[in-house]
This record gives C-alpha cells, sequence and structure tokens, in this order.
C-alpha cells in the first residue's frame, strides 16, 4: 500500500513491477526468517500471477546477503535518478 501512494505521487518513478515486488518482497524467506518460504523451485508460477520483473525483485530481495545489500546502498547513496550504481551485493549463504 506505501509503495502505491508513492506510486501515486512519481508514477514514473514507481513502476507496477515494483508495487508487487515490494508486495511480494519476502515470499520465499528472508535472511533472519524461515518460517514459510514459497519454494523457490516454483519461481515460474509467481511470475505468471505477478510478473517476471516483479517475480525478479521479489527474489532478489529475498536472496541477498543483508549485510553486503546494506553496504551497497551506503555505497551508493548519493546517486541521482538515471545514474548506475556501483558495486554489487552478495547471495545469502542459507
Amino acid at each position: 500500500m506505501v509503495m502505491r501512494q508513492w506510486q501515486q505521487k512519481d508514477p514514473e518513478g514507481i513502476s507496477d513491477a515494483a508495487c508487487l515486488g515490494g508486495l511480494c518482497h519476502s515470499i520465499y524467506g528472508t535472511q533472519g526468517f524461515q518460517g514459510f518460504a514459497f519454494p523457490v523451485e516454483q519461481r515460474d508460477a509467481l511470475k505468471e500471477i505477478i510478473g517476471e520483473r516483479a517475480e525478479f525483485l521479489a527474489y532478489v530481495t529475498c536472496a541477498k546477503d543483508s549485510r553486503s545489500y546494506s553496504e551497497y546502498v551506503r555505497h551508493n547513496r548519493h546517486l541521482r535518478r538515471g545514474e548506475t550504481p556501483t558495486g554489487s551485493f552478495a547471495p545469502r549463504t542459507n
């Protein structure tokens, strides 16, 4: 819901895929929560429901290592719209 509100203020900056990916941000489980996780082997099923780009965003959100991602975000915090981020972040190991 929050992302949809942001999208209303900036429709060109926040896509439907970003909103749907955000809605499903932890569907595959996260580094800190594995109580329920949609099976990664069924990624195609989720792609059918929310679209390929939204599923990819949800997958990357779940698969990242939080520490390396936080460092990546800090490193790129001064980017302006249209600039390309630098660096990368690691996948989680569990």
